[in-house]
């Protein structure tokens, strides 16, 4: 028994120092990466934009409009405290890791150290389609849902469980609820599916007991977040931002939900794993694989749901797609045709799995050589400067457009609710009436006008209230700074 468990943490030792180089190697994607520090995507320069607003008193949602959960802006506020601009990258390093090791901890449950390897990471295959620079919502809720994921197939295969795993789950899930509510179908169909099957054997303790610890979890992460925004008398503003919001936000038409789902759903890997499920459906365990069909199905669903095609979305697919590839893999290396079996582990491997890390590995000599440079763009340093030069530090200034970069690299906070006004505003048509109230009553000492923003009622009301072009660039780049 001691060689046993002694060979047990000699793996998971191996297995999680294996997955610390994996997530290091693949976030070399990160324009936060300490080589890179570049500037961040659109959505993460908006994070580190509200973060910087946090540590300047601000309270999310209540001072700075945006709808996603409120447990980025912690992490964004983390990963400031680390490092101004690369602490974030630290954080997802550690999220990334704690991934894969969960990744590869699940595929075991059902096949050797090989075959979980592959199917591991045939997984992770798909976040070099779906990464997209990182620092979002989707990333962050890969361990949870990794986490999860390992208790609830632990538990259907071998019945481990125990009051401190049911918290944990419970806590994934109230952390996954504070990131974004249409991720949670592996707990929208495990949770009803183990419900009636324990409550088809009768076994009421037991019952009482998964309900009990499970909610407990989910309320050791939920309640400090009400509590925060009670306290700070922002309850409202979080639900009207991140509830009604996102519910007008997801209001789509079955055209473009289709185009969403069929263009996560005819890829290699998503693919092979609904077939791959339907397989086994026939063969073996058919409630767990039944239940894992319609756990697939719903995550595609959910993240078709807005009818926006962002491929960050499919980041959750991650984890979900791990189980029917370690079906897929086990059933492979017991195959009693040998041949069938290398090539099968052979063609996954050249073909789904190197040309993803194969094109990462080529950038390392550059990344390596240019590590000491600077690399952000010359257009924020340009803006940056002007903000800095003509604005004191403790005065804001408003950005009109979605260039929440511009706030981070000049330190300067945001004037108004509304750091950034599209796409809200064409969502929801009144924040800019509210944001031109608000505008009007602040009267901000610079408003930096994007490109491709610039619009009648904008410049009207820079004209309206003696502001004037203090600098212009390029026709192409249209970007526009005024100055009262």
């Amino acid at each position: 028994m001691n060689r046993i468990k002694k060979n047990h943490a000699l793996e998971n030792i191996a297995a999680l120092s294996a997955a610390l180089l994996a997530a290091g190697f693949f976030l070399l994607n990160s324009p936060l990466h300490p080589w890179r520090g570049e500037d961040p995507g659109t959505d993460s320069a908006m994070l580190k934009a509200i973060s910087m607003m946090i540590e300047k008193g601000a309270v999310p949602y209540r001072d700075s409009f945006d709808h996603k959960g409120p447990l980025i802006y912690l992490i964004n506020w983390l990963g400031d405290r680390i490092s101004a601009y690369r602490g974030v990258w630290v954080i997802e390093l550690f999220f990334l890791t704690v991934t894969i090791f969960l990744l590869y901890r699940t595929a075991r449950l059902f096949c050797q150290k090989g075959a979980a390897a592959v199917a591991t990471f045939l997984s992770l295959s798909l976040l070099f389609q779906y990464f997209e620079g990182g620092n979002l919502v989707e990333e962050y809720a890969l361990p949870f849902l990794a986490g999860s994921l390992f208790l609830f197939l632990d538990y259907l295969k071998r019945e481990k469980i125990s009051p401190l795993r049911l918290l944990l789950c419970g806590s994934c899930l109230g952390a996954v609820l504070l990131l974004r509510p249409n991720m949670i179908a592996l707990w929208a169909v495990l949770c009803p599916a183990i419900f009636f099957q324990t409550l088809a054997k009768r076994n009421w303790p037991r019952l009482l007991q998964f309900v009990l610890w499970f909610l407990l979890g989910m309320a050791v992460i939920l309640c400090p977040a009400f509590l925060y925004f009670a306290v700070h008398n922002a309850l409202f503003d979080w639900f009207d931002a991140y509830i009604l919001f996102n519910m007008t936000y997801s209001a789509a038409s079955l055209q473009d939900r289709w185009h969403v789902f069929s263009f996560f759903f005819f890829t290699p890997v998503c693919l092979g794993s609904f077939l791959s499920l339907l397989f086994f459906l026939k063969k073996e365990d058919r409630f767990l694989n039944g239940v894992f069909l319609l756990y697939l199905i719903l995550d595609l669903l959910l993240l078709s749901l807005s009818g926006y095609l962002f491929p960050h979305y499919g980041m959750i697919l991650v984890p979900a797609v791990i189980y029917p590839m370690a079906l897929l893999c086990s059933k492979m290396e017991r195959t009693n045709n040998p041949v069938v079996s290398r090539a099968f582990f052979l063609l996954a491997i050249l073909l789904l799995i190197l040309p993803g890390w194969g094109r990462l590995l080529g950038t390392v000599p550059r990344r390596y050589q240019t590590r000491n440079e600077t690399h952000r763009s010359g257009m924020i340093e340009t803006v940056s400067r002007y903000v800095m030069e003509n604005v004191p530090e403790e005065e804001s200034i408003s950005v009109y457009g979605n260039w929440g970069d511009v706030y981070v690299a000049s330190h300067r906070k945001h004037a108004t609710r509304f750091p950034y006004q599209f796409p809200i505003g064409r969502i929801r048509p009144e924040i800019m009436d509210e944001y031109m109230k608000e505008l009007q009553e602040e009267l901000p000492r610079m408003i930096v006008v994007q490109g491709g923003y610039a619009d009648e009622r904008i410049l009207a009301f820079l004209n309206d209230h003696g502001y004037r072009l203090l600098w212009e660039s390029s026709p192409d780049a249209g970007n526009m700074l005024y100055l009262r």
